[in-house]
């Protein structure tokens, strides 16, 4: 107990596992030593090491776990029943008490679940409503039908993927022999060509992963759906013809290869860099999509896919695969009866990324016609946005230094960003700031000379490359040689990510020779 402004409260001093015992204790602090060695000196010994000391440690963890519950069985065994019938319940109470952490590790039930999901992908808009699935007349001949060969080569699906519907795993798919990979083949030109798909490919197991915000509000987490195998391999193919036909326009650098959001927050900075320069405002607004894929109506896909060049095959297919399309909650082992499904992509499909491209493209197209001359003027046309993957988020890797390409490197932003590093490589040395061990004999523990400010003009380099191997037409090659033409303003020069980029390379005497990617 403890005294708080004169009330008394209770608080759990045993933090330690009922199963907990000394042996154990001396166990984990050798390995514990033997780990810091290993992050000290970085040797392949201590590294064996030091697994060998965590697979002996499981080990008597496992035998002290059993141990336990074989002492408190007989304690129960021999009282329960007798004249000592209270003892056993006290030691029943005690273990819910020691296990009393895990209630709650599903703070939602299935009925629950099962009531958000089917009202979140329920059209209750009535302009969207009335879906139609009609089958429009395709151009058979115009489409390539499916060999094994491109079945082959879609099958890099990665290993240790949780089962949908029908249980097969990606791993099974891979060591098929080549008659099952013909049949499969031909289910998929089938499918291609007019027949309907299988109601298998059509089923998805939703679970829940939590976002933020309360463990008990069911709109803190996102529902990823779970596939049958074989119907993703199949979208996986369709995806890769949609994404040859399609327009894409050049503000979208998320969902495509070749692009990152990086393009895009470097234009964005040089925008800002540029107008500050000359004394000039440049405003922009963020927009975060609120439940984006599940919002999207399914009765302006078909629109959307026929103002994008895609072809009718394609577009009646995946009205085949939208049609009468049924999801499932799944909790551990517990699965809900399905229900249909009318609005929304389904997230973990192959091909809903791409479907959900369509609609910026059309918006962003209706947008540069109603606010022309409104975006910034950068010589060549005007910028009216930049879109970021689906919901306009920059997604964030590497919190310390994402985007690190594009700042411009002061000695006031240097003196934020080194310490980081070096605070880091102190934990990893098993030291605090009160064992008051300079900067420099850390470095040499952890073997390195490189500071993080060094490695973040290497990166603003290779973007440096990167930017000039671009195609003309390239908004961040187009920004980077605009020069705005208002006159810049009174007093010294600001630092610009130019200057800066040519002050790394100056240093370290390199010429521009970029266009040889691997020797730059």
């Amino acid at each position: 107990e403890r005294s708080i402004r004169g009330k008394k409260c209770k608080y759990n001093t045993n933090k330690q596992p009922y199963w907990w015992s000394d042996t154990i204790e001396k166990a984990a602090k050798e390995k514990r030593a033997v780990y810091n060695k290993w992050l000290a000196t970085g040797d392949t010994e201590d590294s064996k090491t030091y697994i060998r000391n965590k697979n002996s440690v499981k080990k008597i963890v496992k035998e002290q776990k059993n141990i336990f519950w074989n002492r408190k069985c007989d304690e129960v065994d021999s009282e329960i029943g007798g004249s000592k019938a209270r003892s056993p319940w006290k030691v029943i109470k005690s273990l819910r008490q020691n296990t009393r952490h895990t209630v709650g590790m599903d703070p939602i039930g299935l009925t629950k679940w099962k009531k958000h999901y089917k009202e979140l992908l329920t059209e209750n808009r009535d302009e969207y409503k009335n879906v139609n699935y009609e089958i429009m007349q395709e151009d058979l001949e115009a489409i390539e039908t499916i060999t094994v060969k491109e079945v082959k080569e879609t099958l890099r699906m990665k290993n240790h993927k949780a089962l949908g519907p029908g249980g097969i795993p990606t791993e099974l798919l891979k060591c098929t022999p080549q008659i099952t990979l013909e049949y499969v083949t031909e289910l998929f030109n089938d499918c291609l060509f007019g027949e309907e798909n299988p109601e298998e490919w059509k089923l998805a197991l939703i679970s829940s992963l939590h976002k933020r915000g309360s463990s008990k509000e069911c709109g803190n987490y996102r529902g990823i759906s779970v596939l049958a195998s074989i119907g993703k391999l199949y979208g996986r193919i369709i995806n890769q013809r949609i994404e040859w036909e399609i327009k894409e326009s050049e503000e979208q650098s998320s969902f495509r290869p070749g692009r990152s959001t990086i393009d895009n927050i470097f234009c964005l900075k040089q925008i800002a860099e540029k107008k500050l320069a000359c004394g000039k405002e440049a405003h922009f607004i963020f927009i975060d999509l609120r439940k984006a894929y599940d919002s999207v109506p399914l009765n302006k896909l078909q629109t959307a896919m026929e103002r994008n060049g895609v072809s009718t095959v394609y577009i009646n297919d995946v009205k085949r695969l939208y049609k009468n399309t049924r999801s499932c909650i799944r909790i551990k082992n517990q699965i809900s009866q399905s229900f249909i499904v009318t609005k929304g992509l389904c997230q973990g499909c192959c091909i809903s990324p791409t479907l959900f491209k369509i609609f910026p493209n059309e918006a962003l197209k209706n947008w540069i016609r109603k606010c022309k001359y409104m975006g910034i003027n950068i010589n060549e046309g005007y910028v009216y946005t930049l879109l970021f993957a689906d919901d306009q988020i920059i997604t964030v890797e590497t919190p310390t230094i994402y985007g690190a390409e594009v700042w411009v490197m002061n000695s006031k932003l240097s003196k934020k960003i080194n310490p980081v590093a070096t605070s880091f490589w102190r934990r990893c040395c098993g030291l605090t700031p009160e064992d008051h061990v300079r900067n420099d004999k850390i470095r040499e523990i952890m073997e390195t000379e490189v500071t993080l400010t060094d490695t973040i003009e290497a990166k603003q380099l290779k973007w440096y490359g990167h930017m000039k191997r671009l195609e003309e037409h390239r908004l961040p090659e187009k920004i980077y040689e605009w020069t705005p033409i208002e006159r810049k303003k009174r007093g010294r020069p600001r630092n610009t990510w130019k200057k800066k980029a040519k002050q790394a390379m100056d240093g370290r005497n390199l010429q521009e020779d970029y266009l040889d990617r691997n020797r730059w």
